[in-house]
């Protein structure tokens, strides 16, 4: 140790002397137990991500039919929720005359703003549609297409259904009815 005599106070030539660090060994070991914990919890995490994207999936579905179901009746227009022949992508048109009475109109188009966007399936999912269907329809009268919807992941799928009762959406997977 070199003296620190004349340069340092006899104060801080005390606490010179008495400086201690971590060795070089004890830095390695602790990130090396650092690295271990992050390993084993990096399954965990992708875990809770995949069944976060499978619940906003079900759930911008559900809410996106309400709001059609709701837009329908406050515009007197039919809305629809639309997807894309691959099931990959899913947003809300709505009938182009504003005569009321031109309910089966097949002239839909894309709802402006952000209920008009288009949103995207993760990859990880699956949605699946009643065969004949390629969207369902929201009338001004409260009624809908009757259709059942399911988002699924490997064996786990929920179900967005308008059959079980006239003018509601229920949604359920194998525990029960929410």
């Amino acid at each position: 140790m070199e003296n620190h005599e004349g340069i340092l106070p006899d104060r801080c030539r005390r606490l010179a002397d008495d400086v201690r660090a971590f060795t070089l060994v004890e830095i390695i070991l602790v990130l090396l137990i650092l690295t271990v914990i992050a390993g084993l919890s990096a399954p965990s995490l992708s875990k809770s991500l995949t069944k976060h994207q499978f619940d906003k999936t079900a759930d911008q579905l559900i809410n996106l039919m309400r709001y059609a179901q709701s837009r329908a009746i406050t515009r007197s227009r039919p809305v629809r929720l639309e997807f894309n022949s691959g099931l990959t992508e899913f947003w809300l048109t709505e009938v182009r005359s504003t005569d009321p009475a031109v309910e089966e109109s097949n002239e839909f188009e894309r709802l402006p703003g952000r209920m008009g966007v288009a949103r995207r399936v993760p990859a990880e999912l699956a949605v699946r549609i009643d065969a004949h269907i390629s969207g369902l329809t929201f009338y001004p009268d409260g009624r809908m297409d009757k259709a059942e919807l399911a988002v699924c992941k490997e064996k786990r799928c929920k179900i967005i259904s308008t059959r079980i009762q006239r003018g509601f959406i229920r949604s359920f997977d194998s525990e029960g009815y929410s």
